[in-house]
């Protein structure tokens, strides 16, 4: 069993920038959205548990939440794909929590849970309670095969899908500085519009 002391019910802002996110946790890749479907075209989250990988975020649950929250806030519908291999209580707890706290504040989008482990699972009884969707443990990266197609598996799972988090993150800081400065232009022109609107036209020359 985890001790828990969190509050599950937690409500949290979605980051709308990757640079709101903690780069330490984006380059431990603790948890990536290679931009790959599951067979049923679901958008593949991967959450690998290792506590190794896991020592290299420095962050809480919380932090993980938000990104969790940011990477799939652009899509509509996942599969989460936990590697569980390499888990101990630490990293498993912190994962557990985060996961409740996203399951709040994102209740919807989870549609699928596979866990990868080659073990009994510690994450399993809990994570299917807390989604309540189909969920499968999964003993090996080829066995992985039966839910996401080759070409859409990481190559460290497998796979044939080569992935850089490093591309990833330079690219969403771009994309999103970018969106963040039309959204600056949109205000700024509703706003002149309206200050242009309620000044009275000089009257009609006769």
């Amino acid at each position: 069993a985890f001790e828990t002391s969190f509050n599950p019910c937690l409500k949290l802002r979605t980051p709308e920038q990757a640079s709101e996110i903690s780069l330490d946790l984006v380059y431990s890749n603790v948890a990536v959205l290679p931009g790959a479907t599951d067979k049923s075209n679901q958008s593949l989250l991967i959450i690998f548990a290792d506590e190794i990988v896991w020592q290299k975020c420095n962050v809480g649950s919380i932090a993980l939440t938000r990104y969790l929250l940011y990477l799939t806030s652009r899509v509509h519908g996942v599969c989460l794909l936990i590697d569980e291999r390499g888990a101990y209580d630490t990293s498993a707890s912190a994962i557990l929590e985060a996961l409740h706290i996203y399951q709040n504040n994102s209740p919807e989008c989870i549609k699928k849970v596979l866990i990868l482990s080659d073990a009994s699972s510690l994450l399993q009884p809990i994570v299917k309670n807390l989604f309540n969707v189909e969920c499968e443990i999964v003993s090996s990266d080829s066995d992985l095969e039966e839910f996401i197609d080759s070409k859409n598996l990481l190559v460290q799972l497998g796979g044939e899908l080569q992935f850089s988090q490093a591309e990833w993150i330079q690219n969403r800081l771009v994309v999103d500085s970018f969106l963040h400065f039309c959204e600056n232009v949109r205000h700024n022109f509703a706003r002149h519009g309206l200050s242009m609107t309620s000044q009275s036209l000089p009257d009609s020359a006769t």
